[in-house]
């Protein structure tokens, strides 16, 4: 420790050959600051001193995690669930010896577990990007290729209006309003989180979409039946208890940040795991159209793009018509048993 000066200059230490200035002039102040300084220094430079031969895929994933922060993405949170899950199963394994065993010991893992391949997918595209990243700091040697599991796109989820009536007896707040607005008018549940009361004329009877929308939109939305009554409800209980929350959905005044612990919950009691929130998309939109919406109307409303999309809940639509024609056809059968009874006679 030097000190600059004779009398009253302040103390500095040299590091790698360069002057670092303390900024004190007590002697024992400038010691703490060095000793403060060195033992940062030292922490990063244990960091950038990880190499291919002893970082594991642990490390890799941070770089993901770190990656997500530098570009501001919006998923930060989902990414550190699955990032919990990844680590758990596969972060001891060094980066140098990972290849695709592990990642085929994952996917029997997780369909074990009954997880679905878009789930599985979405995992996987982690740890591509987490191989991808390691590549560039050489702490992965061999290209890295991660297949995606086949997906069919082609949505055939129903719920029938007494299953509607039940999941909204059985989903506790705010879980039920996002649900019935979900139902109502297919919006994803990105925008239904964000949605604020200003958006919202419950007298004009529209929600509208809002004006700055990042990545896939929706459109302005009509309020009706019980989505009316709901809504109503909510901003008398928002009047109420937290008269100053923005949110339509929140919980305490606070926005929602998960739904999916009651969303399962509940969907397990009606004997419906396969029932998924975003398929509530595919019902709204088979429900507007078969009570006779124009088809553009609806995709404007739930914001699929073109016609295409509405081809993959088309079965849906015929299978209920094939309900209906088995309906009618056992009352006709009837009828027709009744005529050949005898009649009685007077």
């Amino acid at each position: 420790m030097k000190k600059r000066g004779s009398s009253v200059g302040d103390y500095y230490f040299v590091w790698k050959g360069e002057r670092i200035f303390t900024g004190a002039r007590d002697k024992q102040e400038a010691q703490q600051f060095q000793a403060v300084w060195v033992a940062q220094k030292l922490k990063q430079r244990d960091r950038q001193n990880v190499t291919f031969t002893n970082a594991t895929f642990t490390d890799l994933l941070r770089l993901v995690r770190a990656d997500y922060e530098r570009k501001g993405r919006r998923t930060v949170d989902s990414l550190d669930s699955r990032l919990k899950l990844l680590e758990a199963e596969l972060g001891a394994i060094r980066a140098l010896d990972f290849g695709p065993a592990h990642i085929d010991y994952f996917i029997e893992a997780r369909e074990e577990v009954g997880l679905r391949p878009a789930s599985i997918n979405r995992y996987l595209e982690t740890i591509r990007r987490a191989l991808n990243l390691g590549q560039r700091r050489r702490w992965v040697v061999e290209p890295s290729y991660v297949e995606m599991l086949p997906v069919n796109n082609e949505r055939n989820e129903d719920l029938s209006p007494a299953e509607y009536r039940e999941l909204s007896s059985i989903l506790r707040e705010p879980v039920k309003l996002m649900f019935v607005i979900a139902y109502h008018i297919g919006w994803r549940a990105a925008p239904i989180k964000s949605l604020e009361w200003p958006q919202v004329d419950i007298e004009g009877g529209v929600i509208h979409a809002p004006e700055n929308q990042p990545g896939k939109k929706v459109g302005d939305a009509p309020i009706y039946l019980d989505l009316r009554r709901e809504l109503l409800q909510a901003r008398f209980r928002r009047d109420q208890a937290n008269p100053n929350c923005p949110w339509v959905c929140h919980r305490n005044g606070k926005p929602v940040s998960t739904y999916r612990a009651e969303w399962e919950r509940a969907r397990a009691l009606i004997g419906r795991p396969d029932l998924h929130f975003h398929d509530l998309r595919g019902v709204a939109e088979t429900n507007m159209v078969e009570w006779g919406l124009p088809e553009a109307r609806a995709r404007a409303i739930i914001g699929h793009r073109d016609s295409k999309m509405l081809e993959r809940y088309k079965r849906t639509s015929d299978r209920r018509t094939r309900e209906a024609g088995e309906i009618l056809e056992r009352f006709h059968e009837g009828l027709a048993e009744a005529a050949k009874k005898p009649k009685p006679s007077n």
